[in-house]
């Protein structure tokens, strides 16, 4: 038995905002399929972010050559 406020009391309401028509054209000229990215790909974010972490350290314990 369901009482109020538990799933079933009342029916499911869903709204759909429309897209406008610009950002769906422009997005279907950047990417492939439907414009959307490309699934996350974990090792290679882990790649990146090697790299990119291992050059910060680098640029802030140096002290650059102003000469």
């Amino acid at each position: 038995m369901l009482t109020a406020g538990q799933s079933g009391d009342a029916p499911r309401i869903t709204t759909t905002i429309p897209q406008a028509a610009d950002r769906v054209r422009n997005r279907l000229t950047k990417a492939h399929r439907d414009g959307r990215p490309p699934a996350f790909d974990r090792d290679a974010y882990r790649g990146r972010n090697m790299v990119e972490r291992c050059i910060n350290i680098r640029l802030t314990t140096e002290q650059p050559d102003t000469h």
